[in-house]
């Protein structure tokens, strides 16, 4: 096998550096091709599936015998992946020269045409694929071109400049969902530290992040200094079928799983992914009536555990974006919540501080004593009088009235004073009854 060596007076046989531009599509026809490929971009429901659509118009347009994606590695190893046919059947030494064509291409970052074979007759081109996250090229290989080299070329690299036109829309739209969701996450954040107290901050974070993933419940519980339980701080108003009393325990028993294990969990596990038991997510899944239950273990930037949250998510198709969004956000609000936590807890402790270097001068000292006295004042009891003035009046009112006219000789009793039964009251003169009676 001869690697871009001439076999032939045709130029068409020449290697990729002696390649002379002899017949490029015309411009009608390079817009029919252009149209047809983004077209397969607009239908194909994923990379994978425009790569194939791709390859099946460049075997139907440009009579290519064989397509193939090359993925060479670090360590110079190459991946190659048949699309339409695998590569199992070809030759050992064409998949050799597959092989060093992707990674001289990868490496060089530009197309390389050239002829392989014995005698070098088929045409290989291999065209660096550079919106790819990883080196890739896309190798078109030809066992009797029906076109010249250059034509053949302008074709495949119009193919993957369609596979590039996807790359970018996908990456666009990464990149629209990711700044989405770091305003979303500035916005949660923001919200979760305008909190005055911790049950106010966790309240604020189960609604918002509920309405912002379309889950059906979340919930967030928050650890204390020296235990490794975690408490239960807020719950969203959720869809669970679960009695409130039942869902609380449900709920922390899966923060206290969560917390267990110290990473993310997913209920049930997505394919592929290891199997692991989590008992408490299952259980509250099916009192929820949901698909599936993520939870993420709140740390800060340094590491330190501050607490969990949990999302009841109606399908399980949410589970991963859901969990996502909560792992870029967990060091954000573990550190808002923590910095809302000691805050509540450091209130009387600063003010016993306060008291204790207060006492420390003498100033306070003499505040301190002089309060302990009038304490000690207050508690002696001492006996008191009341004195002001008053008006008593009669439970019952009665008139005396003398049986005849007479004149007064003298008041026995004053306005005022106590009587009894009998006493004489007032003395008349009964001169004037003594003369009517004689």
């Amino acid at each position: 096998m001869n690697f871009g060596q001439p076999t032939t007076s045709d130029p068409s046989n020449a290697p990729a550096s002696d390649f002379v531009a002899q017949r490029r599509p015309d411009a009608e026809r390079s817009r029919t091709l252009q149209s047809r490929f983004l077209e397969a971009v607009a239908q194909a429901a994923d990379r994978a599936d425009l790569i194939v659509r791709l390859a099946r118009s460049l075997t139907e347009i440009a009579r290519a015998d064989a397509l193939i994606i090359a993925r060479p590695d670090a360590q110079g190893q190459v991946a190659l992946d048949g699309i339409l046919h695998p590569v199992a059947g070809l030759p050992e030494q064409t998949t050799k020269s597959f092989r060093d064509y992707a990674l001289g291409t990868c490496q060089e970052r530009q197309t390389r045409v050239g002829r392989i074979g014995r005698p070098p007759t088929q045409l290989l081109i291999c065209v660096p694929i550079l919106t790819a996250p990883a080196p890739e090229a896309l190798l078109a290989l030809f066992i009797a071109p029906a076109a010249a080299p250059d034509v053949l070329t302008t074709v495949v690299e119009l193919a993957v400049s369609a596979l590039a036109t996807f790359d970018l829309r996908l990456g666009a739209a990464a990149l629209n969902r990711e700044v989405a969701a770091t305003a979303a996450l500035v916005d949660l954040t923001a919200r979760v530290q305008a909190a005055s107290t911790v049950a106010a901050a966790g309240q604020v974070l189960c609604d918002e992040t509920m309405r912002h993933l379309g889950v059906m419940q979340m919930a967030v519980g928050l650890t204390r200094p020296g235990q490794p339980q975690c408490r239960l701080t807020a719950v969203s108003r959720g869809e669970g079928s679960a009695s409130p009393e039942r869902r609380e325990s449900l709920l922390e028993a899966a923060l206290d799983e969560c917390l267990l294990r110290g990473e993310p969990g997913i209920w049930p596990p997505p394919v592929g992914a290891a199997r692991h038991s989590l008992a408490t997510h299952k259980q509250l899944a099916l009192r929820s009536n949901a698909e599936s239950v993520v939870s993420v273990p709140l740390r800060t930037h340094t590491g330190e555990m501050v607490g969990a949250w949990i999302a009841v998510v109606r399908n399980s198709t949410q589970a991963i974006p859901t969990v996502g969004f909560m792992e870029a956000a967990a060091p954000l609000i573990g550190a808002a919540l923590q910095t809302l936590q000691r805050g509540e807890r450091g209130r009387i402790a600063q003010t016993w501080n306060r008291i204790t270097e207060t006492l420390r001068t003498r100033q306070g000292r003499l505040l301190a004593l002089a309060g302990v006295v009038a304490a000690g004042v207050l508690c002696v009891p001492f006996p008191y009088s009341i004195r002001g003035g008053c008006e008593v009046h009669p439970v019952s009112l009665r008139y005396v009235a003398a049986p005849f006219d007479a004149r007064l000789l003298k008041a026995e009793a004053e306005p005022g004073d106590e009587v009894l039964a009998g006493q004489v009251l007032a003395r008349l003169d009964g001169e004037v009854v003594r003369w009517e009676l004689s």
